[in-house]
């Protein structure tokens, strides 16, 4: 017997503990949606090469507000990002309008809206998985939780933090049950 479609979900670890966090009802809510955060940031760690996001950052750092100084930059980092998350942020810079990428968080917006991308993605594809490992009414749970998730994760911390010099030390861990006391949470 299996522990669940989370134990053979394909995907990186970070996803699969997300997967069964939010498969356990014992998680609540926000619970689930502290383990996004993680998730998050660990996929931009694996998918965003460092120079590109050190080019990032010192696109972010540029005073010229989309300038040319950073439309060189930002054309330099286009060699970096031939498919995946990285090219997903320099499509959401590129679609920007005049108004918005003359604003100083364009950069960030845009990381914070292919991070939403990215997490919709896997929420699919941890649904499909369950949907094929379980039953219709369990893929919908977890689909449901982890949008709820979704909603409640804060995407614009880890696109900041993402965008800070020092985001490659410091990594948000998730609180673990470990003991009787911790848990569920009785209302």
């Amino acid at each position: 017997m299996s522990d669940g479609p989370h134990r053979s979900l394909p995907l990186r670890p970070w996803w699969r503990r997300l997967a069964e966090r939010a498969d356990k009802c014992a998680f609540s809510p926000n619970e689930v949606a502290e383990a996004l955060v993680p998730a998050l940031e660990a996929e931009c760690r694996k998918e965003l090469a460092p120079t590109f996001l050190l080019g990032l950052q010192s696109a972010v750092a540029e005073p010229g507000l989309f300038g040319p100084a950073q439309a060189l930059q930002l054309a330099g980092l286009d060699g970096q990002a031939p498919s995946g998350l990285a090219r997903r942020v320099l499509d959401n810079v590129a679609v920007l309008s005049p108004a918005e990428a003359a604003d100083f968080n364009c950069l960030q917006r845009a990381l914070e809206n292919a991070l939403h991308g990215e997490a919709q993605r896997y929420i699919r594809q941890i649904e499909e998985h369950y949907h094929r490992n379980g039953s219709a009414p369990r893929a919908q749970h977890e689909r449901d939780r982890l949008n709820e998730a979704l909603d409640r994760a804060d995407i614009r911390a880890v696109a900041h933090k993402m965008l800070q010099p020092d985001s490659a030390r410091s990594l948000t861990r998730v609180s673990v049950k470990s003991g009787l006391d911790d848990g569920v949470r009785l209302q």
